[in-house]
């Protein structure tokens, strides 16, 4: 597991909220992703049916995402009977560190080759977000134009197959694929770990859920997955 973990004020913001710069209390969600991450990217890997960047995101390429959980709600991926060990690994999630999660997200992120996402930042800081690689360039794409990145606040990270990656995207952020083979990530919002039951309780009041969807599909090319 890496943190990410650099404060950048938003307004949605829940205030005084403790940090931790090793959000040990995330180890159990983040091990139910780790340990069934070969079964996800086996599902994952293939053709996945896409939608296309509806938050105007991405300032260079294309961004996508199979969404299976949005504002907290399941959509249609979810009931795929292809998806079955990653729609487990999800439930166990919603059953626990993402139970009734407003503004809370499952979803397959996908930045395609020359990609870049502006930096933006999420709109509450109630949740964290933890990234589990699927698919990444291969070696030699990767030696001629350099690795996928995150910035979050001064840190950049890459990510590593098989490990998951927690950040506050809540804070200043920014992703880029400079390579020629897409990057996706299976991407999994929880709830922070130091809110207790009552603020949870609040945060549900003070968001409203909603989701939309539109669908196109992504094919991954021969190249690093997940578990292998």
């Amino acid at each position: 597991m890496q943190c990410l973990h650099c404060r950048f004020h938003t307004p949605g913001e829940v205030v005084e909220l403790r940090e931790d710069p090793t959000w040990a209390a995330v180890w159990e969600a983040v091990k139910v992703l780790e340990d069934a991450a070969p079964s996800i990217a086996a599902e994952l890997s293939g053709e996945v049916p896409v939608t296309a960047d509806d938050e105007n995101v991405a300032d260079r390429g294309n961004w996508s995402q199979c969404v299976f959980v949005r504002d907290g709600r399941t959509l249609a991926p979810w009931e795929s009977p292809r998806f079955q060990a990653t729609v487990a690994a999800l439930q166990r999630l919603r059953d626990t560190a993402a139970a009734d999660l407003p503004k809370g997200s499952m979803m397959l992120s996908v930045l395609s080759p020359g990609s870049r996402l502006r930096p933006h930042c999420g709109p509450t800081n109630h949740r964290l977000r933890l990234h589990l690689p699927v698919y990444l360039p291969s070696d030699s794409s990767i030696a001629s134009a350099g690795p996928p990145t995150i910035r979050v606040g001064n840190d950049t990270r890459t990510w590593e197959l098989g490990k998951v990656l927690v950040l506050d995207d809540s804070f200043d952020h920014e992703a880029a694929n400079p390579t020629d083979e897409p990057r996706a990530v299976l991407l999994v919002d929880i709830w922070h770990p130091w809110l207790s039951a009552a603020e949870r309780d609040k945060v549900r009041e003070d968001f409203v859920f909603n989701s939309s969807s539109s669908t196109r599909s992504y094919s991954m090319p021969h190249g690093r997955r997940g578990g292998h």
